[in-house]
């Protein structure tokens, strides 16, 4: 019975320090708009590049790594003041129908999570020869859409999408921007 419980002790012991290697560090980003956790190795891109507030890219992971994994955070203000989630949907769906060939949508539905109603929209698409998979989640609050995004090369995506969703869900909107 000695030898069982030293062995399971060891066991536990082990088990901690082996997962526990790989446990990422987080840190905060808060600007005027909204605050998110974000892997402590990942570079902060607040440039506005295409729009976004900011971009959160993860780390190459060997020299011939084509495409840095990343998060993506931007606010889309809508004149209308009747706009609503269907539309953008709709209009979100209607785009990428004209991006061309290979965009596949695999996931389109509303939903609704702690932070209200949202549009989930998961798909793929070939940019620059990668075969890249993108998953978004866009919220209505005052009149502006605001988008988070995780884009991952195909055969990538599983690897990111518990760091990803930690992001999703650590996201809090502060204002939306005017």
């Amino acid at each position: 019975m000695k030898q069982f419980k030293l062995l399971l002790t060891t066991i536990i012991l082990f088990s901690n320090f082996v997962f526990g290697q790989n446990a990422p560090k987080w840190k905060d980003f808060t600007n005027t708009t909204f605050s998110i956790q974000v892997p402590s190795n990942w570079q902060i891109d607040t440039n506005h590049v295409m729009g976004t507030l900011a971009i959160f890219y993860s780390p190459l992971e060997a020299a011939n790594d084509r495409f840095k994994e990343n998060v993506n955070v931007l606010v889309q203000k809508h004149q209308e003041t009747s706009f609503t989630l269907e539309q953008y949907r709709t209009i979100s769906e209607q785009q990428l129908g004209k991006m061309g060939v290979g965009v596949g949508i695999n996931e389109s539905e509303l939903k609704e999570d702690q932070k209200g109603a949202y549009y989930h929209l998961v798909y793929t698409m070939t940019s620059g020869g990668v075969l890249l998979k993108i998953r978004s989640k866009a919220y209505l609050i005052k009149g502006a859409v605001f988008l988070i995004t995780y884009t991952a090369t195909f055969v990538d995506y599983e690897k990111y999408e518990k760091l990803a969703e930690h992001m999703f869900n650590s996201l809090q909107i502060t204002a939306p921007k005017a």
